[in-house]
């Protein structure tokens, strides 16, 4: 084999193994009045498996919302080392998750194996303690430990839906939720000591829907958000969800949408010219409008 040739092929070997994490493998042969390196393959599974150094990345979690006692996840990235490159880790290398900084503890132990990717998730991660934290991932071939951007851990909240309109919605007509943070125990509002993004939306088990309006809005000050202004697009009964990063998502009763529709106006008979006259138009069913409609005459 021609010695250029070799290199090149080794060349693009290695940069196919680092990206892969694993080791290259190789023989040297003579013969056919020249000498060379053969490739026999790469570390793969099995035994014959040796990871190669990595760097570690912490997705950045939350700075607020994470609450104590409750469960949240961890992702980290590995890395080409030095570069922004993805690199697997292979199922040979252990990975912990430990507290870095913060004033509590973590609950329980967090260990697992690379799974071949690029990316790995720490889930059901629960700190014990209120306040401020950072936390770190490392492994026996990484350059470093990859540690956390500070993130805060609050007391428990909850989501509740505290307003929903009473009756039915007459499209295109705008309504009104409201979204509390309470107490899990009492369900007493709490105001948080961070700013909580609430968002809305369709419940995805009911209706086919959309629903638009401003649907995320901030509690912060106070144990309320108020989502003024929204509307939907289809005649059916819907339910709503709301989150938060850290929080179960809640779900509202249900809220019926229908239309009005006008017909069969009706004149007062032999109106007489620059006299008034009276016009009525019924929809089908009554209905009691509150409040009240306005109605154009053209």
């Amino acid at each position: 084999m021609n010695s250029r040739s070799v290199s090149r092929a080794l060349s693009a070997l290695m940069l196919l193994a680092a990206v892969a994490g694993v080791s290259v493998y190789g023989v040297s042969c003579d013969g056919g009045g020249g000498s060379g390196s053969v490739f026999t393959g790469l570390g793969g599974g099995g035994g014959g498996v040796v990871q190669q150094p990595y760097d570690i990345q912490v997705v950045a979690l939350p700075v607020n919302g994470i609450q104590v006692n409750r469960a949240f996840a961890v992702t980290v990235n590995f890395l080409v080392p030095g570069t922004s490159t993805p690199m697997s880790v292979s199922g040979v290398e252990t990975l912990t998750l430990t507290k870095a900084s913060g004033p509590g503890n973590l609950v329980g132990s967090f260990v697992s194996a690379g799974n071949g990717t690029s990316t790995l998730t720490f889930n059901n991660v629960v700190l014990d303690t209120i306040g401020s934290y950072t936390l770190q991932v490392n492994g026996p071939k990484a350059t470093a430990a990859g540690i956390s951007a500070s993130f805060n851990v609050g007391a428990q909240m909850d989501l509740r839906f505290t307003a929903i309109p009473s009756g039915t919605v007459y499209r295109p007509r705008t309504f009104t939720v409201a979204v509390s943070t309470v107490d899990p125990g009492t369900l007493a509002p709490v105001v948080p000591s961070y700013p909580v993004d609430v968002t809305v939306a369709r419940n995805p088990g009911t209706g086919s829907g959309t629903l638009s309006g401003t649907l995320m809005q901030t509690i912060s000050g106070s144990s309320s958000a108020v989502f003024s202004g929204l509307s939907y697009s289809v005649n059916e009964t819907i339910s709503l969800q709301a989150s938060s990063p850290g929080f179960s998502t809640v779900t509202s009763g249900t809220i019926t949408f229908d239309s009005l529709v006008l017909v069969n106006p009706t004149v007062s008979a032999s109106p007489l010219v620059n006299g008034s006259f009276s016009v009525s138009a019924t929809s089908g069913t009554p209905v009691a409008i509150t409040p009240a409609t306005t109605v154009s005459l053209t």
